[in-house]
């Protein structure tokens, strides 16, 4: 049987084609490692789990950049509390100098560092991160606290002068004027159904809340006493007085250090939770991407030898083309 010329050269043309476009994929994947560039080239049900593994891994990356951002602003948190705790120590140690009872040399340092301490907790209180007010409830744009010196000057008008038997009465117009918060900060509410300032999802299903709000007991208190330091004055035959404010506030800063510290626990149980949370991130997407991997990827070898294997073919198809198109009617005479 005859096969005619043009049939033959036409079968060997589209055989070229093919080798080609089997070539060029083998390319592909020798130089990317990939089965194919596009879902449609993956085998079977491979293109839907590899979109499936996709979906996950990104799922997990978002919690992960999640968890590093909020990081970010809970160790500028930790580092203003921890400085606030340090202010309540300082004022501590101040205090119990007082209790020596040499008034004349120790109060008017302890005047001097109260008024300083006002200073620091205001500015611990108004700390940032990434442009939001940490200590400020949902307004995160706003400070929460006055500025330093508007505070200390309505805060020293509202306290009176000591005097023989009103020690009491400077202890109750400090807890007045600090317990309405208008008169000392602007701080914002706790988001509805939250009983933290803020939260965020660090993983399906667990949602995190941590932070402060400026208006806390602990940090009223030391306001408080700070204040009152700050601004009365001892004078001789005031001993008695001023031995009851002394006695008061080194209660009240003890009780406020500790409460801090327990903020401070609770925000490293917090940063705990997130390593811990972030870590099984990680973990997952090591899996997964050894799961894509197997879906996506080929063995270099054997992409190796699939190249040079079809580079063999299609140079034997050029060769019986070289051939056909090399026929003429001299030749067949």
């Amino acid at each position: 049987m005859r096969i005619a010329t043009l049939t033959t050269a036409l079968r060997t043309q589209n055989t070229i084609l093919n080798l080609q476009d089997q070539m060029l994929r083998a390319q592909q994947q020798v130089s990317t490692g990939k089965i194919s560039q596009i879902y449609s080239g993956l085998s079977g049900d491979n293109a839907r789990i590899s979109i499936q593994l996709r979906e996950e891994i990104q799922t997990k990356e978002a919690y992960i950049n999640t968890i590093n951002s909020v990081r970010t602003r809970t160790k500028v948190m930790e580092a203003a509390l921890v400085g606030m705790q340090d202010l309540a120590e300082q004022m501590r140690s101040e205090l119990i100098k007082q209790q020596e009872g040499k008034y004349d040399d120790t109060a008017p340092v302890l005047k001097q560092f109260a008024d300083s301490a006002i200073d620091q907790l205001v500015s611990l209180l108004n700390s940032q991160s990434e442009g939001r007010n940490l200590f400020n409830g949902t307004s995160v744009g706003t400070q929460p606290l006055i500025n330093a010196t508007t505070l200390k000057t309505n805060a020293f008008a509202a306290i009176p002068a000591l005097a023989v038997g009103n020690s009491a009465t400077v202890i109750a117009n400090s807890g007045t004027f600090f317990g309405t918060d208008g008169n000392w900060n602007n701080v914002g509410g706790l988001p509805p159904g939250q009983t933290r300032p803020f939260a965020f999802d660090a993983a399906e299903g667990v949602r995190l809340e941590f932070g402060e709000l400026a208006n806390n007991d602990a940090f009223e208190e030391l306001f408080e006493v700070f204040a009152i330091f700050a601004d009365v004055d001892y004078a001789a035959g005031l001993d008695a007085d001023y031995s009851a404010l002394v006695t008061d506030g080194l209660t009240r800063v003890e009780t406020a250090a500790d409460n801090i510290g327990l903020m401070i626990a609770a925000l490293g149980t917090t940063q705990a939770r997130m390593t811990d949370i972030e870590g099984q991130h990680k973990d997952d997407n090591t899996v997964l991407t050894k799961q894509l991997d197997g879906v996506e990827n080929i063995d270099s070898f054997e992409a190796a030898a699939e190249f040079q294997l079809i580079q063999g073919q299609l140079q034997a198809a050029y060769q019986t083309t070289a051939s056909l198109r090399s026929l003429s009617l001299a030749n067949f005479l």
